[in-house]
């Protein structure tokens, strides 16, 4: 066998074997994230939109918020936020957050109360979200993608989905 075809697969062997695994997810990161998920909950709930934008998504983020097209980037997203109603009350939780590398998957739940004009009342609402993560040169995190909709029932549909 020729020194060539030792010192190829050697070689490759070498550089494979030096390369590093993606980081994996600490509790350090998980605890950044919630924190974070507080924040756009308290933000959201005082509708400090502006603010809830910059500190949360990334600026090519995109919202796929309920009824409504895709949302991408800062502008978008922050125009989409404000099509709810005020907000009466919000809060967030994170069910499962996992990920590896740059990347970090959050499923979790929500629950909302909205002051909409004409109701006799709060309207009420409740569901689940799936955000992804980007880790920034900072080493803090951003929501890059973010999805989430209602576990009610359509509004007029008798209690059926």
């Amino acid at each position: 066998m020729s020194p060539r075809r030792i010192a190829l697969p050697a070689l490759l062997a070498l550089v494979a074997a030096c390369q590093s695994a993606p980081r994996a997810l600490t509790d350090a990161d998980r605890a950044t994230i919630r924190s974070l998920e507080d924040s756009f909950a308290m933000l959201a709930a005082k509708g400090s939109f502006t603010a809830l934008v910059d500190l949360y998504y990334t600026d090519d983020a995109i919202l796929l918020a309920p009824n409504a097209p895709a949302a991408v980037g800062h502008a978008a997203i922050e125009a989409a936020l404000r099509m709810f109603p005020p907000i009466a009350s919000f809060s967030l939780k994170s069910h499962d957050i996992e990920g590896e590398g740059d990347l970090a998957v959050s499923y979790g739940s929500y629950a909302l109360s909205m002051k909409v004009p004409g109701a006799p009342g709060p309207v009420n609402d409740e569901g689940k979200s799936l955000v992804v993560y980007k880790r920034q040169p900072s080493g803090g995190w951003k929501a890059w993608r973010d999805i989430f909709n209602s576990s009610l029932p359509p509004m007029g549909s008798g209690g059926k989905p």
